[in-house]
Formats: structure tokens, sequence, C-alpha cells
């Protein structure tokens, strides 16, 4: 796959996400200019919707309208950076006013300096906003230009963008094989921890359970029934090839080995179908031979990541790992509840989502459970801050202090948590595929 393009400008990567309904709802394109006042090398940039082509589109009505929306949610200089746009007073009026002149009007003033050497759009995988952005920073811009006022939506989402807390949880790429061609497929590996999905809103291995005994938790799904594998995703390269094909189906690689107990592993099969009611999506001969012998060497390439034997449970007398690391993230959430969300002017309520629990009663009730569970107490926390986090956070909240008394969440209100974040993740079903493109 592609690498991100670092040329795109952040501000208008922003502007995309806080525009569309999601990051990928609208494509970068890119172009030169040869002007007076333009460098003619350097790249410019405008947005349109995703399945707009160069060879088709009304090149000047995108950049009109990304021009538009630039000056709405930024400024002039803006402009300049990201469009190469100069204003009308900075040009040539001897050229401008000239029959042959080379300059480009849009509207409101704003001229390209000269023609277009170029224009192109820019792959999907390399303007990808997840290639620099966090799920949780995606979810708080799109916030911001819903919530904020129009002049503060791109400075808050800029400061989201370079808030160093998320940096360190972004996943980076570990695919250790590129992408298979056979035929008229692609074949695609989804590593632990990866983006998929629409508008890759959906992570492997962190999503939530949609089957008994799991339904409503947060589960790890990769190592959960997947065997610490890849997903395998199956695209059709005869259609929409600018977009990389068309996404046809997704397996556990497991499954396709024949790891699970049930099931044929690819080996074993004549013909592939992947989806009966479309007869040409069958992978078959030597397709299907190429996959199989792809699959087995990315599990031979990633079985030392996945062989190791798992760390043993800690006894009884031993303190819990993951009891210090959760109760360590319900701090932080408190921390950015206080920092973050105060600064970026949320509504403090509606902000409670942001906080591991769904809310500040909850998020407090499960702190002091972990820490009275932990037989050693972390230095970095000790139970008068969390009671000084219950204080500040329902201050910023409901304006007044102490007068809560910190509950434990209600059965009915942890099965509507539970149920909203099952609407926007699920688990695969090894035994089916999902049309999501």
């Amino acid at each position: 796959m592609a690498e991100y393009d670092n040329q795109i400008p952040l501000k208008l990567q922003l502007l995309r996400i806080g525009l569309g309904a999601g990051p990928d709802a609208l494509g970068i394109f890119t172009y030169q200019i040869e002007g007076h006042n333009t460098n003619y090398a350097a790249p410019y940039f405008c947005i349109a919707p995703a399945n707009y082509r160069p060879d088709t589109m009304d090149i000047l009505d995108s950049m009109q309208e990304t021009k538009d929306a630039i000056l709405c949610y930024g400024t002039p200089d803006d402009l300049r950076e990201i469009m190469g746009l100069t204003p009308q007073g900075e040009l040539d009026q001897d050229i401008l006013e000239s029959d042959d002149s080379e300059y480009v009007s849009l509207d409101g003033g704003w001229y390209l300096d000269g023609q277009l050497l170029s224009f192109e759009k820019i792959p999907p995988a390399a303007s990808d906003a997840h290639a620099i952005l966090t799920n949780e920073q995606i979810d708080l811009i799109q916030d911001c230009f819903d919530t904020q006022p129009i002049g503060d939506c791109l400075r808050k989402a800029e400061a989201i963008a370079n808030d160093p807390r998320y940096h360190q949880t972004a996943v980076p790429d570990r695919n250790p094989l590129h992408d298979l061609l056979t035929g008229g497929w692609r074949v695609h590996l989804v590593q632990e921890g990866e983006h998929y999905g629409v508008n890759g809103n959906l992570v492997y291995g962190d999503t939530i359970g949609s089957g008994a005994p799991h339904i409503g938790e947060r589960i790890n799904d990769c190592q959960l029934y997947g065997h610490g594998l890849p997903l395998v995703e199956f695209y059709d390269m005869t259609k929409d090839t600018e977009q990389g094909g068309q996404f046809v189906s997704r397996y556990y690689m497991s499954t396709l080995l024949g790891m699970d107990e049930s099931g044929t592993p690819l080996s074993d099969m004549r013909s592939f179908s992947l989806d009966g009611g479309v007869p040409s999506w069958t992978v078959a001969g030597t397709d299907l031979q190429n996959v199989t012998d792809w699959l087995n060497t990315a599990k031979e390439t990633l079985q030392p990541a996945v062989g190791e034997e798992p760390t043993p449970a800690p006894g009884p007398e031993e303190p819990s790992t993951y009891d210090y690391q959760l109760l360590d993230r319900l701090k932080s959430d408190c921390d950015y509840y206080l920092g973050a969300c105060v600064d970026f002017g949320m509504d403090m309520t509606a902000a409670q989502k942001n906080l591991w629990a769904g809310n500040i009663e909850a998020q407090v009730s499960k702190m002091r459970e972990l820490y009275d569970k932990l037989p050693e107490k972390p230095d970095w926390l000790t139970m008068q801050d969390i009671d000084r986090y219950e204080h500040d956070m329902l201050t910023q909240r409901d304006g007044t202090a102490g007068q809560k008394e910190s509950v434990s969440l209600s059965a009915e209100a942890k099965s509507a948590r539970d149920s909203s974040r099952a609407l926007d993740a699920h688990t695969p079903d090894a035994s089916t595929h999902e049309n999501q493109r």
C-alpha cells in the first residue's frame, strides 16, 4: 500500500474530516501552477467528493468550493499555502486586463496565478487520515465542526491533531507482506491494531463483541477468534480500480488456513466462492493456489510474533498488570476531561463520552474499585487524588462541588452504553462476509 503523502497540508486534512461524513467521504486532489507569484514545483491541493475523477470532474468548481470552505473556517494565508491562490491586487494589472491573460479567476477576487500544469487525485491509501490521526482524534475533530463556532473549528481541530498524548497510541504499519495481486483479485492483510471497514472506523483487536458470551463487551477479536493472525480481505480489481478495487469479503486468516475446529481450508478446495450471488466472485485454479501459498507464507512470517507462550495469569498474591494499566487509563481520561475538553470549550456533559465508563460517576467508582483491589498501591495515584478528580470533574460538569455521591454504573445504564458501542463496531463472523464498500 502507498505511504501517506506528508505534503498534504494538515489544515486541509482537518477540513476534509470536518466537512465529510467520515475522513474518506472527500478525496484530496493535487495540482501544480505555472505562474509569476507561485512556485511551479510546489504541489497545491483541493478537496472534492471521493468518487470524482480528474478527467471528468469540474476542476474549477471543486477549487471554488474548497476556497470557500477554507475562507469560512480558516484564513487568506491558508488559501495561499494550501491552494496557491493570489488575490487580485497582487497580480500584474496589464496581464490581468489583456485578452490572453493566463490568470484563472475564482469568485471573490482570488486567482490561479497562471495555468495548471497537472491535476491528479491522491490515492486513498496515501491520503488516509488514519495514518496521522487516531480514531479518537478524528471523532473529536468531527465534534468540533459539529458543535463549535465556525471561527473556532479549525483552530481547535489543529490543537487536537497536535496533542502529543494521541501520538503515543497511534498504531504503526506492521504489515510484513505486500498485497497479493492475482488474476483480477487484490488480497490484503489487516494486522492486529490496524483500522479497517467503512471509513476505517473499526480496529482489529479492539472491538465490541456481537455474539455470545461477549455481547456488548470490549474484546480482542484478533486473539479471541483469529488465533493472533490477520484478517484477510478480498477486492475485485476489475471494478473501482482507482480506489484499490471493490471490497468483496473478509475472513480470519486462521479460518482460511483450516486452524478452526470447523471449516475447510483453502488447500482442500477446488474453488472458493466469496459471494454466492455473484458467480464472478469465485477464486479458483491458479488464483486459489496463489492465495493459499501466499497465506501460508504470511503465517510462517508472522509465526514468531504470534507463537510465543502466553504470559501466565497472575497468582492470587500477585498484582494484576491489567488492573494497573486500566487504572492508569482511567486517570488519563480524567486528565483529558479536565484539560483538553475544557480548553476546547466542549459541552462538559457531552464530553463525558470520552471517559472510559461513559460518565463521571461510573469512572470514579471504577477507579476506587481498582485502587482498593490492588495489593500494592501505585505511587502516581492516591485515594485523595481520586476524590479530587471527582470533585473537579463534577464542578466542570454541573457547576457544583462535591454534592454528588459516587455510584456504581447501574445495570440499565451499562446495558444502554454497551448497546450504543455495539452499533459502532462488530466482530467479523468467520463463516460470513461483509460487503462494506
